[in-house]
């Protein structure tokens, strides 16, 4: 077996919780170096070979904003659109977006995970920057399963 799809094997049955870890003096810091309390969380499911989004993501998005509050968001593939699903736009607490590429993730060519973070940063940074709804970018906690913790890892 070739070193690349050693690797590849390794990457997918690998489970990891990634967090970026957020310091003082952080550009987003305010102006006293007091980070935010709340920022966005990412969950990013892994292969799905039906190409249907299962139901984890969703129950672990409510457990989060049980938790912390908030709103939950779901990434919609086709058009890069955020949806509420829970909570509501103006609402304090945790932001979190459960990232849909269920039907993507059914290609295992190579490439497919790290093309799935190219469209999750693409959205992120248009909701950052005041297209409706708005969400924070700090800080980012990543939270990806198999597959999907590629996804995080390249968009970290």
């Amino acid at each position: 077996m070739s070193q690349v799809r050693r690797l590849t094997s390794f990457m997918r049955s690998l489970t990891l919780t990634c967090i970026l870890a957020v310091t003082a003096g952080a550009p987003w810091a305010a102006a006293d170096g007091a980070l935010p309390r709340f920022g966005l969380t990412v969950i990013s499911h892994g292969s799905q070979f039906t190409g249907t989004l299962p139901a984890w993501p969703e129950t672990l998005a409510g457990a989060i904003r049980a938790h912390a509050g908030g709103r939950v968001f779901h990434y919609r593939p086709d058009t890069g659109a955020l949806d509420l699903i829970a909570g509501a736009l103006n609402e304090g607490g945790e932001t979190i977006l459960i990232f849909d590429w269920a039907r993507e993730s059914r290609d295992t060519a190579l490439g497919r995970s790290e093309a799935a973070a190219d469209a999750l940063l693409a959205a992120l940074m248009e909701h950052s920057r005041g297209s409706t709804p708005r969400i924070p970018l700090a800080p980012l906690h990543l939270i990806g399963h198999s597959r999907g913790t590629v996804v995080g890892s390249e968009l970290a």
